[in-house]
């Protein structure tokens, strides 16, 4: 009861900076302390940047990665 994750491990980059990714698709697989979790994006895009390497440490709520959005079609 009210005992929440405060860290994850970074296991495995599943998009490589300058990818495009879609909505939904798997970024980044963390582990907890109970499981492993595969991250989606939260919208389509360009990963521009990993902020932490793999099997870094980190908290809840710590920026992981730099995404840009992709435009909408017109």
């Amino acid at each position: 009861f009210g005992i929440a994750m405060t860290t994850g491990v970074i296991l495995e980059w599943m998009v490589d900076e300058g990818e495009q990714f879609q909505e939904g698709e798997a970024l980044v697989r963390v582990a907890t302390d109970k499981a492993e979790v595969d991250v989606p994006a939260p919208f389509s895009g360009v990963l521009v940047r990993h902020l932490v390497s793999e099997e870094a440490e980190v908290p809840v709520g710590e920026p992981i990665a730099s995404l840009e959005r992709t435009p909408p079609d017109r």
